[in-house]
This record gives structure tokens, sequence and C-alpha cells, in this order.
């Protein structure tokens, strides 16, 4: 079997750190890009990249592979995938770098960029190069996101009246992941307006009321909660034949069929039992580089890749341009 080798260009949080303290060789928790190529049998975790010394020693010490200060010395190793793993306002010029080392594939965190100009131009360059391009909207590959798609699909659940999204944390941080999520299972948005500003986050981030209508004809509500108060990711469909909630950012699925009351004759109700849709959310980074690995071994294609991203980012694009007219409102 065929070992792809992969690199790390970051190793903060999502790049080794949130699962960091964990055995190395534990399979049931995959939180990290390092981990997951360490815990994929197609690949070798063979190099990471950081200007921490810290976590450069971190690495070497955990995954037993060299780190390096500067992208230009992964010249010697020339990885087939390399992962861009830095804050978002430096994924442009890193993505410069990685390309010119011509690997087959990159994974880049979620936002492709700040600036919709960097995005379109990465996305221009990757299909240049003929360079796969996968950004990290995680559950596009994560089972139970897979397998709740599949059943709208199938159209279980009947009409989907209404989708009701709340989110925390800014829209670009956190809301882009539940835009991206609809726009793969009901198509892209047509329709976008900013109902309510709600908070600046800093200068960089904001947390609108807004709604978007997505081409199947759903109507999605995002409604933005206070990240100081908790962290919200839930989502509420409301279908023809009952409500599908989705907790804490997809670590739990259920659904709950529409019943017959049983005091009030005929009357339907929703029922108090559930049916989970079954997740493993807990090693959603796996699955994005298994997917990798089915692209690079077998043609499959990638449900996430820069151009799907392209267009999240431009939702994203024209709700900031809204809210910025929308000067006064609160």
């Amino acid at each position: 079997m065929k070992k792809y080798s992969a690199a790390v260009v970051g190793l903060g949080s999502i790049g080794q750190g949130l699962d960091y303290d964990l055995d190395v060789n534990r399979k049931d928790i995959c939180l990290t890009h390092a981990s997951s190529y360490y815990q994929h049998y197609g690949f070798q975790l063979v190099a990471g990249v950081d200007t921490s010394d810290s976590f450069r020693a971190k690495f070497k010490s955990k995954f037993q592979a060299p780190a390096f200060l500067t992208v230009s010395e992964l010249e010697k190793i020339k990885p087939d995938v390399i992962s861009i793993c830095v804050p978002s306002h430096l994924h442009k010029s890193i993505f410069d770098e990685v390309i010119d080392l011509g690997p087959k594939a990159i994974v880049c965190e979620k936002p492709i960029s700040d600036s919709l100009l960097e995005a379109d131009e990465m996305v221009k360059k990757a299909q240049s190069k003929q360079c796969l391009l996968i950004v990290n909207f995680i559950r596009r590959f994560e089972k139970g996101n897979l397998e709740l798609k599949k059943k709208f699909d199938r159209n279980e659940f009947g009409k989907i009246r209404k989708v009701s999204v709340f989110y925390s944390k800014g829209v670009l941080n956190n809301g882009s992941h539940f835009i991206n999520l609809l726009s793969f299972f009901f198509g892209e948005p047509v329709y976008c307006r900013v109902i309510q500003k709600g908070n600046v986050l800093g200068n960089l981030d904001i947390e609108p009321d807004f709604l978007l209508k997505f081409q199947n004809g759903v109507d999605a509500y995002f409604i933005a909660g206070t990240e100081t108060d908790f962290s919200v990711k839930e989502i509420v469909f409301l279908t023809e034949k009952g409500i599908i909630n989705y907790q804490q950012g997809g670590m739990k699925i259920e659904y709950f069929p529409v019943d017959i009351s049983s005091i009030f004759k005929d009357y339907k109700i929703k029922s108090l039992e559930s049916q989970p849709v079954t997740t493993d959310f807990n090693r959603y980074q796996w699955y994005t580089v298994d997917a990798l690995y089915n692209h690079l071994e077998h043609g499959v294609d990638c449900n996430s890749d820069g151009l799907s991203a392209l267009h999240t980012q431009l939702v994203v694009d024209k709700i900031f341009s809204q809210y910025n007219q929308m000067e006064g409102m609160k």
C-alpha cells in the first residue's frame, strides 16, 4: 500500500495542540492535522514547521520527525501533502511558499483567507498547478454529517420547512462552518439579508443575525449568541416529518419524528423519542485525511475544495458588506 508523505505548517492548536497530551497511539480521538497523518494508514508524517521553538520541540518529541523554522526547509523533503495551520491572515503567503514545493495536495484551514481576492488567487493558482486544494470544513467529511446528507437527499424527512442556526464567535470564524455545511446539504445560497447587526469582535469579525435562502428553497435563519456567555454551535431543522436537533457543532444529531398524541386524538406532535444519527466527531480530522487519501489513491472527489470554500467566502463577504451599510442598527 502506498504511503504519502505529509507535513504540517503551523504547530499550534489545530496543527498539533488540541490532542497533544493524548497518547500518540490512541485512535479514538483525532483532532489535529499532525495526529491525523500519524494515525492514518495511508500517510507518513515527515515534518512540521513553526516559528516557535517550543512547538517545534514538542512536535519532534511526540512524532519523532523533524521540525523546521521555515517553509523553505521543506524543499529537502518535498512532501506529497502539506497542511496550512497558521492564522488565516497568513494563509496566502504560506500557500505561495508551499505550492512552489510541488505538492500533490494542500489542506488549508478555514477560512481559506481573510481576503476574498486572496482566496480567489489561491484557488486559481492551485488549479493552474494541478494541486488539489482542500479547505478544512470538517463537517463535509465526518461520517454523521455525510449520513445526514444522504437522508436529506433521499427525502427521508419530507420538506424542510425552516432551519435555525445558533452560532457564536463570529460569522467568519464559526458562522462560516454552518454556511458551508448548509450549502453542502441544500446547494449554494441564492439570497442573503442581514437582519440585525449584533456584536463586533475586535476588528476582524462580527456576529449579526441573518437570513440565507438556498438553491433548493430552504430558508435558514442564523442567530448569533454571545461567546462570553458560552460557545454555541447548534442547528434545528424543522421538517415536514419531524425535527432534527444538531447539537454541539455535530457531536450529537437526533431526529424526533412526528407522533400521534396519546391524550388528544388525531393530534400530531413531536415525539419524545429520538432516532440518533451516528457520529464520530471525536475523530473529525481523521475523516478529512481519509477523504484526501481516497482522492489521491482512487480519484474520489473531495467534498470540500477551494472552489466550494470560495463560494462560502463570497457569502461571508456579502454579510460583511450589508453589515457595514447598516449604520446605527443594533
